[in-house]
């Protein structure tokens, strides 16, 4: 695995903060298998913020996108508010291969629907009996919500965080899909909050 020096990955993790993006959630975690694609319908709830680090304060600052919500996020480096936006209502409003993940699903205190790489859209998309699930990133595991979906395979070695045993030097793995293996694995979460 790729080691990332520290200061990396707060510069990382800061500009994800505070572009309302981010990662992480497994299998049956906090965002549910797509056995049908679904429009986003629930409105957005209020996220006005008290945070004194903070690009907003009121949800009435955030017009530079559809649906603008301040909202504070958590990561390295500790709180902050950010303005987040709804970059889709449907499947139809995102590329080729992403999905539109309704923001309540998508874990980790997200409401913003957005765009998230994929290799599916519905379970049907996958082979037999086999899930289009949610995944959280190959590095940070769950500490952001979902941030792609991806087929299950035969090759997975975890569905769930909880297939993946803890260790005094990883307490706190998680089982995410990763890109460069093609298949869901046990990591050793390299990001705390």
């Amino acid at each position: 695995m790729r080691e990332h020096g520290v200061r990396g990955v707060k510069a990382l993790l800061a500009a994800l903060l505070l572009a309302g993006c981010g990662g992480g959630s497994v299998v049956g975690a906090t965002a549910p298998n797509r056995a049908t694609a679904a429009a986003c319908t629930s409105a957005s709830p209020a996220g006005d913020c008290a945070t004194t680090r903070s690009v907003c304060a009121r949800d009435a600052q955030c017009i530079a996108g559809n649906q603008g919500r301040c909202l504070e996020r958590t990561g390295l480096g500790g709180s902050a508010c950010a303005c987040t936006y709804d970059t889709c209502s449907s499947d139809d409003g995102c590329g080729p291969d992403a999905l539109c993940a309704c923001g309540a699903s998508l874990g980790s205190g997200h409401v913003s629907n957005r765009c998230l790489p994929t290799d599916c859209r519905v379970d049907a998309d996958c082979g037999a009996g086999e899930r289009c699930a949610p995944s959280g990133d190959e590095h940070c595991g769950d500490l952001f919500g979902t941030v792609r979906y991806a087929c299950t395979k035969p090759a997975d070695r975890c569905h769930l965080d909880t297939d993946c045993p803890a260790t005094a030097s990883n307490p706190s793995p998680a089982c995410t899909f990763r890109p460069s293996l093609g298949h869901r694995a046990c990591i050793t979460t390299q990001c705390t909050q």
